[in-house]
């Protein structure tokens, strides 16, 4: 299988050194350390994850890039709680974490909305279930509903958006947990490039607003927009670069 060629993060401007010192100088939110996970299968043992060791720190927006069955879906699915690793462990704000949890937000890429909920009673649905009255769920839907930039669309229903909307929409409902961490598979697999490249300008304002971004994909494109990139390949850590990139053009 040939190897994708990543950008060398060796050649850097000075400036560009100077915006990773200072983002390797934030505290870490999330440590992975020495995640594997396998299966059984037909009779054999089958490694879809080995000794992944990685960080993801305050503000920064890391891109898991990979073919289609590398481990990528299976690590964020990890990370989010909703599969447990067969070894090692994974740290939320220095402290062991071993499923699900509102500090971590998940965006899929088949968008799983309520089609009859409006997208404001999308957004609404877990602070509800967190205990809000319905007046403050409301406010604080209607908050991050503006945030993604779909305030003109809250009673609208999901079949009345396009995809990259839905896709957004989602995004809301994620980020309306408050996480320390937002993750996503492959959230733009579905979507035209141009919107594509819509939703990833928006993770890549998130991120400058605060929240570490996790996103697994297989499109090398997305390099333009986060801070690093580690590459997947049959399980493993091929690579880990820094996105010279978009540090070029901040």
């Amino acid at each position: 299988m040939q190897q994708l060629e990543l950008p060398s993060y060796l050649e850097q401007s000075d400036s560009v050194r100077d915006r990773f010192a200072r983002l390797k100088a934030r505290p870490v939110v999330l440590e992975v350390r020495k995640l594997t996970k396998t299966f059984e299968s037909h009779g054999r043992t089958v490694t879809a994850l080995e000794n992944i060791d990685f960080q993801a720190r305050q503000r920064e927006f890391v891109c898991v890039i990979g073919p289609s069955g590398c481990g990528k879906s299976t690590l964020i699915r990890i990370l989010a709680g909703l599969e447990a690793p067969t070894s090692g462990e994974m740290l939320l704000d220095g402290r062991r974490v071993l499923g699900p949890g509102p500090d971590r937000g998940m965006v899929f890429q088949g968008y799983t909305l309520f089609p009859w909920r409006t997208v404001k009673k999308n957004v609404m649905f877990g602070l509800e279930m967190a205990g809000r009255s319905r007046a403050r769920a409301e406010e604080e839907a209607r908050q991050w509903i503006d945030l993604v930039g779909l305030a003109k669309f809250e009673n609208a229903y999901p079949n009345q958006l396009s995809g990259g909307m839905k896709q957004r929409v989602a995004i809301a409902r994620a980020l309306a947990k408050n996480p320390a961490v937002l993750l996503a598979d492959e959230p733009t697999g579905r979507l035209e490039p141009a919107v594509r490249d819509d939703i990833f300008a928006l993770f890549r304002e998130l991120a400058d607003d605060g929240v570490a971004i996790v996103v697994a994909t297989h499109d090398l494109e997305a390099a333009d927009r986060c801070d690093r990139i580690i590459y997947l390949q049959d399980g493993r850590i091929v690579s880990r670069e820094e996105s010279w990139l978009f540090a070029e053009t901040t």
